[in-house]
């Protein structure tokens, strides 16, 4: 979008619903919305990339509607520049302090996705129905527990995989578990599944 206009200009509507911070939408969707507004002035582009500006109208949904029948023009609104650059978030320039801080990628270079659930079965509401779903797979026949497991592609009852916690040592397999082994969690077993444990606490 920058390299295609001389001006942009981003109205953030917000809107998101699959966060920790959930704003109101002006439609009847989970992610956030913005509007856009580009303008090249002639073949020829005057900039090598947009000058981009952004703002952001915050409220109701109906206070938003509001808020966007009353502009007549740019001048209505309070803009702010956005980062520079080709691949730039299209956001605000932060404040100088801000951008004195160190990254999160310099404290902690080392980086993962995390723990991924593969499977909703180790989540539960709570520890007595985690504690529940492992003794019915522990106790089940050697050739039920694939299934009930759910096994993935990369995920096998029968197979060891590495620590996350433990310099790399190897852990017990589901498929060697016997019925009277405690579910995870709390110093007890520890699963060779995803890592760590299996989801209790």
């Amino acid at each position: 979008m920058r390299e295609a206009f001389d001006d942009l200009w981003i109205i953030d509507l917000e809107g998101g619903n699959l966060g920790a911070r959930k704003t109101d939408n002006v439609f009847d969707i989970q992610t956030p919305v913005c509007i856009a507004i580009g303008v090249r002035y002639a073949r020829a582009k005057r900039n090598e990339l947009a000058r981009t500006r952004y703002t952001r109208i915050l409220g109701t949904r109906e206070e938003k509607f509001a808020r966007l029948a009353e502009i007549r023009s740019f001048a209505n609104l309070s803009w702010t520049d956005c980062l520079p650059g080709r691949q730039a978030l299209l956001w605000p320039v932060p404040s100088e302090r801000w951008t004195r801080m160190p990254l999160l990628t310099d404290l902690w270079p080392w980086q993962h996705s995390g723990v991924q659930w593969k499977r909703s079965w180790p989540i539960g509401e709570t520890q007595q129905v985690l504690i529940e779903r492992w003794r019915d797979l522990v106790s089940s026949a050697d050739s039920e527990r694939a299934k009930l497991f759910k096994e993935s592609r990369d995920r096998k009852v029968a197979h060891h995989y590495p620590s996350l916690t433990n310099n790399g040592s190897r852990l017990s397999s589901i498929d060697s578990l016997h019925s009277e082994v405690p579910p995870p969690g709390k110093g007890q077993v520890r699963l060779s599944v995803t890592g760590p444990s299996l989801g209790t606490s």
